[in-house]
């Protein structure tokens, strides 16, 4: 089956990330006793105390330390060499990828960890969803739909009423003449650059209504029945409803567990690990250990164990990640 999230591919980016095996013919670290250098995101706290928690048992003399700093401190701290590696709750973005390589004359390695939760828990990275009021006709927006909407230059053309939507808005009066309104994070924001990520990298349409965060959004969203937004996926606020997303024939999707571990809910994302290219061989060693870790059963079994939402990988992501380090 065709995997439909969308965190496989950074568009635009013209420094590329590291290419070749990140631990290729690196051993065990001969010092055993060691301590790695990490920044984490708020997002992820549970998911990165779970894992150096399960790393410390699997090797009693290692260490992670390390404040947690926010995913937009990472790319700097592995520039200058500050960190070994940190989380991030989104993709490194064109530009961070851009400054890295003037610093290191290299790229950073990008491993997916996880993914973000079906529900909305809270100090997440959350997998997104698409609201609008409970009254308004539209059950089910295909992808494509919902990138004609909230971008700008869609190949076909914008959608701006909603009676350009489904057929049932289209014989409502009430409905087939009302400009949709969106809202959304800016597109400098984790959320606003996964949007753009999943559409071509199109800017967000004129008159988009950007608010900081998803519960705001989604407050403001409860006052305009003509409204449209993409937030956290969660349980909706009274008087609004959820869309199913649909991409192709693949049936449509609400952002269930199951349907974002098989990869059918498009507005699902990933969770990253981004590591420095260690100086020397024992250096790479001992950042090695905990990447192959992070992959292996007991890894993701951290995951599952975070109390944190978040989502182990499925056994073919396992594969695809252990061909960057191995």
């Amino acid at each position: 089956m065709k995997r439909l999230l969308f965190g496989a591919v950074i568009l635009g980016v013209t420094s590329p990330l590291h290419a070749e095996p990140f631990c290729r013919s690196v051993a065990i670290p001969t010092d055993r006793a060691f301590t790695l250098r990490a920044n984490g995101s708020g997002s992820t706290d549970k998911l990165d105390q779970s894992l150096r928690e399960a790393f410390g048992r699997a090797e009693p003399g290692a260490k992670i330390s390390g404040a947690s700093l926010g995913t937009t401190a990472t790319p700097a701290l592995l520039d200058f060499g500050r960190v070994d590696f940190g989380m991030m709750g989104r993709r490194i973005t064109a530009n961070e990828l851009i400054a890295y390589k003037k610093a290191t004359q290299g790229a950073p390695l990008e491993l997916r960890l996880a993914h973000t939760p079906a529900a909305g828990a809270k100090n997440v990275a959350w997998s997104l969803a698409v609201y609008v009021s409970k009254d308004n006709p539209v059950q089910t927006i295909t992808l494509k739909q919902l990138g004609q909407i909230v971008t700008a230059g869609a190949p076909d053309g914008d959608l701006r009423t909603w009676g350009q939507v489904n057929a049932a808005a289209a014989h409502d009066k009430m409905w087939r003449d009302e400009p949709i309104h969106i809202y959304s994070t800016p597109e400098y924001t984790g959320f606003g650059a996964s949007v753009q990520t999943l559409f071509d990298r199109r800017p967000l349409a004129a008159g988009t209504t950007t608010l900081d965060n998803s519960e705001t959004i989604l407050k403001r969203l409860q006052s305009d029945p003509y409204g449209i937004a993409i937030a956290a996926l969660g349980p909706p606020p009274e008087g609004l409803k959820e869309v199913a997303v649909q991409v192709g024939s693949a049936a449509p999707a609400l952002g269930t567990a199951d349907e974002i571990r098989a990869g059918t809910y498009p507005l699902s994302r990933y969770v990253y690990l981004y590591a420095r290219e260690a100086p020397d061989p024992e250096s790479r060693a001992k950042v090695c250990s905990f990447l192959r870790f992070i992959l292996s059963p007991q890894g993701q079994s951290a995951v599952a164990a975070s109390n944190s939402g978040y989502l182990p990988l499925t056994k073919a992501e396992i594969d695809s990640e252990r061909k960057k380090i191995d």
